[in-house]
């Protein structure tokens, strides 16, 4: 499947609500549910998230300009660590590719700065986000709260001679 990932702008604040919205998608998200929010806040709330200084985030656009999906990436306080938020993919564009691609792109961001580690939250019962950053060198790191476990992926070590 062809795509691109780029920078996030407020203008995909819709569309990201919309994926935030889809029931399959709900589950994972950290977020209460729907009911208590109408659909202006969660535009809103997008809007708010993109726009945010310490987020780094991206969406994977098909080349009809369709947001597929999105990431985040925040550096902790001491910018020593990452914090990988909010990995979401429309169901429909699942299993091609842009998880993989958005994930690399936190890989990327993050060995770039350079970040020693980068950590995320995950679902115990979310079995294909756990293999799919297992698959990116991400391992169980312990539990955290909510039925969540925590992974990290250490920045390999350059070996010099």
């Amino acid at each position: 499947m062809e795509f691109c990932v780029r920078p996030a702008t407020v203008d995909d604040a819709e569309r990201l609500a919309e994926i935030d919205l889809i029931p399959e998608v709900r589950p994972w998200l950290d977020l209460p549910p729907e009911a208590s929010r109408g659909r202006d806040a969660w535009v809103r709330a997008n809007r708010e998230w993109v726009e945010h200084p310490e987020h780094h985030c991206v969406v994977a656009v098909l080349p009809n300009g369709f947001v597929a999906g999105s990431v985040t990436l925040r550096y902790t306080r001491n910018d020593l660590d990452g914090v990988c938020l909010a990995l979401k993919v429309d169901p429909e564009y699942q299993g091609q590719g842009i998880g993989s691609a958005l994930l690399r792109w936190v890989i990327e961001t993050a060995d770039a700065v350079p970040l020693a580690r980068v950590y995320l939250a995950v679902l115990r019962s979310n079995s294909l986000a756990i293999a799919l950053y297992a698959r990116h060198g991400f391992v169980y790191a312990g539990p955290t709260a909510h039925d969540c476990d925590r992974m990290v992926r250490h920045r390999p070590r350059r070996h010099h001679r």
